[in-house]
């Protein structure tokens, strides 16, 4: 009520300063003329005591401060002087500002080009023009606001005096006569300006008018102006800049720019799942999917696959994966606790984790069976995470990425993927992708050429590790279980009779699935190998309502044996279903011993598969070490191997055990090393002297020495005298040549030059001189004991 009460009064206020003659406008302190009144710094101060401002809460304080304003102007203009021209003045240059549009079309307002000029062709004290001038420039002097109003006036040589002195010259120099009249120009506007701050004064307070430019004018630049040149127009053409300047173009420019960000946020929300204004999200697309669109791609930021599908009842929810009586994880809540596993990751662990993309079908499936497995396979992910990053030093980041419907558009998530990766140094790999389609090869060769690997926990393609080195997977492959298969139906061959078998498959020509075709021509060949007839290609069968259609085939099956289509009976002959048909006696045990075969096969393959799984890191032979040499760090290498009971290598822990001991046998590269194989003991026993000897080829047997043979070192004197062991050697009875029982510690490489090589061996200490004398000869030989000889 009071709001209104007050409005009312305000309009009747109104109407009646509207109707009421003779009367000053009732909000005459809000108007902006009101404003200009009370601060203008034309108008000479007004009295301390006085109020000069004007308020919209203070109206009477206003009016005061209006009306001492007023009278004060009323006081000057009573002197008589020259205040009432020059109030005249500043009345004609406020009106010029206030009727010059601010926004007109061509933005005047904001960059003026050209002030309003005003054209006196002959000014002089008669008609005023003399007056005009000096009341301009004192008007000028008095207000600091730029003059939007130039003045051109012809006035005669004699009424010259009658604007006082200028500071231009009114007869020019004699030697500046002979320059051109723009360059006199020129020079005068520049002095002109040059003493204009200066010279500014009230032309009542000083002789001096600096706002007026007197420009004597020469002789040839009188004339009389043509009749034809009297009348001159503007061209009405307006210039480019001026088109470019205007309000048109402000708003066509606006225009523009409104349509193309519009244009371009329409665009990125139609290619993006997640787009602004001007950016997008980009990796992740939308795709038009059989029911609804799909989000492809890699979901980063706050993508979230989940907020594409649509919102089911709880009994759409996926099958329970947390335990029997409580709520079932949702996809979204799979997501949100993924991403806070990952922020924690980044935040406290930014510089030691590693990231793994998981690659499923996250899409709405109209049948309802895709998205159940894809959310299966997220609880999955999700659970590994959790467990990895409460025990293990390097954390584990995961990545949610949606191949569509039954990852029939798992070629764009893999390019999605390998955008991502390549920006990304901590993707080491893919898991998921549990679909053979036939765009399973393009996928995997993306990934590869990103560096990805991929570990799929159900697609059991045998091709894919077959062509690509970055495939791995869980599931037994298609061809190894067709092979299992064959157990079963060895038991059903027998030999020496013929047998029919066939292969009875889904139809998968309108589909993408790889995986029906692949298994139907693993069994085709398993079936040939174990010499059944079968048919060159197998049975298709569609499926209506979501269910198998086996009816037909399972008429015709049963109608012929050998599975293909019966021929039509005459109408004399029997169908052969009633006279050719003999059913199959049942054997239990035999189905028994199958179940029991393929038990006992998958457990022996999961013992198998857990004992090769099982690698230890062991030491090898980097480089070939002789028997008795020091054995260096680089001589050593580890190497991960599934270890034999019967194998006892040294494990990689006890490197630094094993570096600094001696070889107790000869070393060859890419062998393991065993403890045996290692001693702190040298092949120089104690009683024992180190001779080496320098042989040739003719000096030693050509087989090959090693460390620890037991040889015989010969005397072969070269003065043709024989070296005897008695003294009989003397009287000429038969001896033998003196010879020194040795063993082999090293063997030396062969001279190149010299042919020689010398060999170390070890002799007793009494016989280490006499050896070493006979060796600097060069007469002696080499004989190796036979194996187990003394």
């Amino acid at each position: 009520m009071a709001v209104g009460a007050g409005l009312a009064l305000l309009v009747l206020l109104t109407v009646f300063s509207s109707v009421l003659p003779g009367r000053a406008p009732i909000f005459l302190w809000l108007r902006r003329e009101s404003r200009w009144f009370l601060t203008t710094t034309f108008l000479r101060a007004a009295d301390q005591e006085d109020p000069t401002e004007v308020s919209l809460l203070r109206p009477v304080r206003s009016w005061k401060a209006i009306a001492a304003r007023a009278y004060d102007v009323a006081e000057a203009l009573k002197a008589g002087d020259d205040f009432h021209l020059q109030l005249c003045v500043l009345a004609l240059r406020e009106d010029l500002r206030d009727n010059h549009r601010r926004w007109s079309w061509d933005l005047r307002g904001f960059k003026r080009p050209r002030p309003p000029m005003l054209f006196l062709p002959h000014a002089d004290v008669y008609n005023g023009g003399i007056e005009l001038i000096r009341a301009v420039s004192d008007v000028r002097c008095r207000r600091s606001e730029l003059d939007p109003l130039v003045v051109v006036a012809a006035v005669r040589t004699q009424d010259v005096t009658r604007l006082e002195r200028s500071v231009v010259r009114t007869t020019p120099e004699p030697e500046s006569s002979q320059r051109r009249f723009s360059d006199q120009l020129r020079t005068w506007y520049r002095e002109w300006a040059r003493n204009l701050r200066a010279g500014q004064s009230p032309s009542r307070e000083r002789p001096v008018l600096p706002w007026v430019m007197k420009i004597p004018l020469p002789p040839d630049q009188l004339g009389p102006v043509e009749d034809r040149h009297r009348h001159l127009r503007a061209s009405p053409r307006p210039t480019v800049a001026r088109l470019v300047w205007s309000l048109h173009t402000v708003v066509l420019v606006l225009a523009v720019m409104i349509t193309g960000t519009v244009m371009r946020a329409d665009a990125l929300h139609k290619r993006y799942c997640l787009a602004a204004v001007l950016t997008a999200n980009r990796d992740t697309r939308r795709q038009a999917g059989p029911a609804s669109t799909e989000c492809i791609g890699v979901a980063t930021g706050d993508v979230r696959f989940a907020d594409w599908l649509p919102k089911a009842d709880r009994g759409d929810d996926p099958k329970a994966l947390v335990g029997r009586g409580e709520t079932p994880w949702t996809v979204k809540q799979l997501e949100d606790l993924i991403a806070q596993q990952n922020a924690d990751v980044l935040a406290h662990h930014a510089d030691n984790h590693v990231t793994v993309v998981y690659a499923g079908p996250l899409s709405h499936d109209p049948d309802g069976s895709s998205l159940v497995k894809g959310a299966q396979e997220l609880a999955g992910v999700y659970l590994a995470q959790a467990v990895i990053n409460e025990g293990s030093s390097v954390r584990l980041r995961v990545l949610v990425a949606n191949g569509g419907l039954d990852l029939g558009r798992q070629v764009g998530m893999a390019k999605a993927i390998a955008s991502y990766a390549a920006n990304d140094p901590t993707v080491v790999g893919v898991v998921g992708a549990g679909r053979d389609l036939k765009s399973s090869r393009e996928t995997t060769r993306i990934l590869m050429e990103a560096g990805l690997p991929i570990v799929s926990g159900t697609n059991s393609a045998t091709y894919l590790p077959q062509e690509y080195a970055n495939w791995f997977s869980l599931a037994a492959p298609d061809q190894w279980q067709a092979r299992q298969l064959g157990l079963i139906a060895a038991q059903l061959r027998t030999p020496g009779t013929p047998q029919h078998a066939l292969v009875l498959a889904r139809d998968t020509t309108k589909t993408p699935d790889m995986y029906t075709d692949e298994q139907a021509r693993h069994g085709q060949d398993m079936l040939e190998d174990h010499g059944f007839t079968v048919p060159p290609k197998p049975r298709r069968y569609t499926r209506d309502g979501g269910r198998p259609e086996l009816r037909r085939h399972a008429r015709e099956i049963c109608q012929d044996g050998t599975g293909q289509a019966p021929p039509q009976p005459t109408h004399n002959q029997v169908p052969s279903a009633a006279v050719g048909f003999r059913a199959r006696r049942r054997r239990p045990g035999m189905y028994a011993l199958a179940v029991a075969l393929i038990a006992a096969g998958g457990g022996g393959g999961l013992l198998a598969f857990q004992a090769t799984g099982e690698r230890s890191p062991v030491l090898a032979v980097a480089h070939e070490v002789q028997a008795g040499d020091v054995i260096e760090d680089s001589d050593l290498l580890e190497a991960s191997v599934s270890l034999d009971p019967a194998l006892k290598p040294i494990p990689a822990s006890q490197r630094d055990q094993v570096v600094g001991k001696r070889a107790a046998v000869a070393l060859v590269p890419g062998a393991l090393l065993s403890k045996g194989q290692v001693t702190t003991r040298t092949l120089v026993e104690p009683g024992e002297r180190l001779v080496g000897i320098g042989l040739k080829q003719t000096q030693m047997p050509a087989t090959r020495l090693s460390p620890g043979d037991k040889v015989l070192v010969v005397s072969t004197p070269s003065d043709g005298s024989q070296a005897t062991t008695g003294e009989g050697g003397k009287n000429g009875e038969d001896s033998t040549p003196k010879s020194i029982e040795a063993r082999v510690v090293r063997v030396g490489e062969k001279q190149q030059n010299t042919s020689e090589q010398v060999v170390d061996v070890a002799v007793p200490a009494q016989y280490g001189p006499e050896l070493a004398a006979q060796a600097a000869t060069g007469d002696v030989a080499l004989v190796v004991d036979a194996p187990g000889g003394s």
